[in-house]
């Protein structure tokens, strides 16, 4: 039975780079291939790199933990999470999504009084109906608009404060290194609504942080 590291290099095991890389499709996808990469930079084969694979573990490890900490993740990302999924005393898992940070919640906008008006139904949707009678500039109907884009915002502002006021808006905590998000205070019940939308910056799978240029540098650093 070989009982070899799979990833330990044989010492006569040639290396080869792919010379077919883009920026849109790098050469570099896997471990072992960002392992060959740095190797190569540093002079090998021609140059014996006195390099431990373990050693090369650790650089490239401090590189991606570096690299997703520091540097820009791209645009934010929005996760609709369903509220049944949430644990009282623990919160909501987030394992799956990969998620670095969470910069916002919401929940859907209802009519302020947890009454279980919904999104389509509650009081945002009935300003917006457009009938000639709410804020929509809309003269086609039989009675003329009495509101404008002013009215649809101070009702908006209405409602955001009354639930802050009545802790309808609940405050959150996301802890990264367990990845569950608690919400303060916990929900009690469901009603009406059962979803929750998150605005949050994902870490990229690790295929694509290998071929990253950023990456590479640090880790050859």
């Amino acid at each position: 039975m070989n009982m070899m590291n799979k990833k330990e290099r044989l010492p006569d095991e040639p290396i080869y780079i792919s010379p077919e890389s883009t920026w849109t499709n790098p050469g570099v996808k896997t471990l072992d291939q960002l392992k060959d990469w740095i190797l190569v930079s540093l002079g090998a084969p021609r140059v014996t790199v006195e390099l431990d694979d373990n050693q090369l573990n650790y650089c490239i490890a401090r590189a991606t933990e570096i690299y997703t900490k520091y540097a820009y993740l791209g645009p934010d990302k929005f996760l609709v999470v369903d509220m049944n999924r949430y644990e009282p005393g623990r919160g909501l898992d987030l394992h799956e999504f990969n998620i670095a940070s969470v910069k916002d919640i919401s929940l859907p906008r209802d009519n302020a009084f947890c009454s279980g008006g919904d999104l389509f139904w509650g009081a945002y949707a009935f300003l917006g109906q457009g009938n000639g009678l709410y804020p929509m500039f809309n003269k086609a109907g039989t009675t003329p608009s009495i509101g404008n884009w002013v009215t649809w915002h101070m009702v908006s502002e209405f409602f955001d404060l009354t639930k802050r006021m009545t802790g309808s808006n609940p405050d959150w905590r996301y802890d990264k290194s367990t990845q569950y998000m608690t919400l303060m205070p916990e929900p009690r019940y469901h009603k009406g609504n059962n979803f929750l939308l998150l605005t949050c910056q994902v870490i990229p799978p690790m295929e694509d942080l290998y071929g990253n240029e950023y990456v590479k540098r640090i880790a050859l650093a």
